[in-house]
């Protein structure tokens, strides 16, 4: 009745945790996000302090920057955009064209029907909940940017607070799992932005050399989507992959893409980023495969690109607890966690 009765409590508590994460989503998340940027922007800080630069103003300065190259690379991303939106039309009318008989065959379906479902959707709702989802991103990058300013000027505090709070040995035992924290994030974050580079830019300039339309934003949405384990870059492939079959008649290019543009997301993401990232995490493949599909359902598609590293903070905390070493060991790849 004991176990029982704990596990009830443990099941109950996981849910209303849950349930929290799900509805305070506005809160949480810009708050994990300023974390996750104040682990990517603690080296050059720390690194420029050592020359009396104070920590705020390279702290700004980054912010600055970032939120600069955000806007130049958006432009240019809206650019290609607004291009690839005034020729759906006619990509439409094209993908009709080469399902219609299929449609036709397989499904008994009248493709003019079809159309005239899709042209009769509700575009003016589809517009405005797009614009209301534009400010409400819009208010979140703001919020985590405040976010950021504040745990960006009194980090380097925490570790004199930690110790004024705590016994001597408590102290250092928990100082010590942030430093690991801290050089697990930053070398994810680095080793990651690295793949997806070279992923994104592989796959753009191939879609160039092929001659697909639109090859920048396809090259951007695989170094995007890559950050998504195992399916991400896969999935951004589909579409210059389906592009190229209604923008040339012949099978040849379509093809090509296919034996080049899927070989470099495998090639990139299953044997360059493992060895490069080594056995920095420790996580089971199918712990990762778990908490995609758990953390996009608690903050969606950003809770996809932040699984991995919120699912190893997570083991690592487990990891120093005594009663939940056991978890850590089952969600781990290697089934333990020393050396760590």
């Amino acid at each position: 009745m004991r176990r029982a009765g704990f596990f009830t409590a443990v099941l109950i508590s996981g849910i209303l945790i849950v349930q929290i994460l799900k509805t305070l989503k506005g809160v949480f998340l810009p708050l994990v996000v300023a974390i996750f940027l104040t682990y990517l922007f603690s080296s050059p800080i720390e690194f420029l302090a050592h020359y009396k630069i104070p920590r705020v103003v390279t702290l700004i300065v980054l912010i600055i920057a970032f939120c600069f190259m955000g806007y130049f690379g958006v432009q240019v991303l809206m650019s290609n955009i607004n291009t690839f939106t005034e020729r759906l039309p006619e990509l439409r009318s094209e993908l009709f064209d080469a399902i219609g008989p299929v449609l036709e065959r397989v499904g008994n379906m009248d493709p003019d029907r079809l159309i005239e479902m899709v042209q009769s959707s509700r575009l003016s709702e589809f517009a405005t909940s797009l614009f209301e989802k534009s400010f409400s991103i819009l208010g979140m990058i703001l919020l985590t940017l405040l976010i950021l300013v504040f745990i960006g000027v009194t980090y380097a505090r925490y570790p004199h607070i930690i110790k004024n709070a705590l016994s001597g040995k408590r102290a250092d035992e928990i100082l010590d799992l942030v430093k690991r924290i801290n050089r697990q994030i930053v070398r994810y974050v680095l080793v990651k932005s690295f793949i997806s580079v070279g992923t994104g830019v592989l796959t753009g300039l191939i879609c160039f050399a092929l001659g697909i339309e639109f090859a920048l934003l396809w090259g951007f949405f695989t170094f995007l989507f890559n950050f998504i384990p195992y399916v991400g870059s896969l999935v951004a492939v589909l579409f210059p992959i389906g592009l190229s079959i209604l923008q040339f008649q012949q099978p040849i290019i379509p093809l090509i893409a296919v034996v080049t543009l899927i070989p470099i997301q495998v090639i990139m993401g299953s044997i360059l980023e493992p060895y490069l990232m080594g056995n920095q995490f420790n996580l089971s493949p199918i712990v990762i495969l778990v908490s995609l599909f758990f953390w996009t359902y608690v903050w969606g598609l950003a809770g996809a690109f932040l699984a991995v590293p919120l699912t190893a903070i997570i083991r690592t905390v487990f990891s120093n607890i005594d009663s939940l070493r056991p978890v850590a060991h089952l969600i781990s790849r290697t089934g333990s966690t020393r050396g760590e």
